[in-house]
């Protein structure tokens, strides 16, 4: 179109803007720059989700391994109050022992307490 016939059309050129059609590769590029768009909204809606997950996880790794951390503390102060009571009642049994002289009666008292700590009722006469 000349400038001859712009200005014999009367303004028709601006309409004509307005009004243009979608060929078929207009349609193509258009198909193909929304298909872009949509993969990269759904890869940054998929990252965050997974990097959410990702944090979800370690923090309930983490507090598992706390609360394992505890329970383990506890088993273990635990067993140390059996064995110290083991240990003691060890000391007891064998205590009286090295605080008795190391003479033939008392080596003979020493069997007859063994005999009367280990069967009660079976020293009585």
């Amino acid at each position: 179109m000349t400038t001859n016939d712009a200005a014999s059309a009367g303004g028709r050129q601006g309409a004509g803007l307005l009004r243009r059609s979608w060929t078929a590769p207009d349609r193509i590029s258009a198909s193909r720059l929304f298909r872009k768009y949509v993969l990269l909204f759904v890869a940054v809606v998929s990252l965050s989700l997974l990097t959410n997950g990702l944090f979800e996880v370690w923090f309930s790794y983490q507090e598992n391994k706390q609360a394992l951390t505890r329970i383990q503390r506890e088993q273990a102060v635990a067993a140390a109050g059996k064995i110290s009571q083991y240990v003691k009642d060890i000391e007891g049994q064998i205590g009286w022992t090295t605080q008795l002289p190391w003479t033939a009666s008392a080596l003979e008292q020493r069997r007859f307490d063994a005999v009367a700590a280990a069967a009660p009722g079976a020293g009585d006469h």
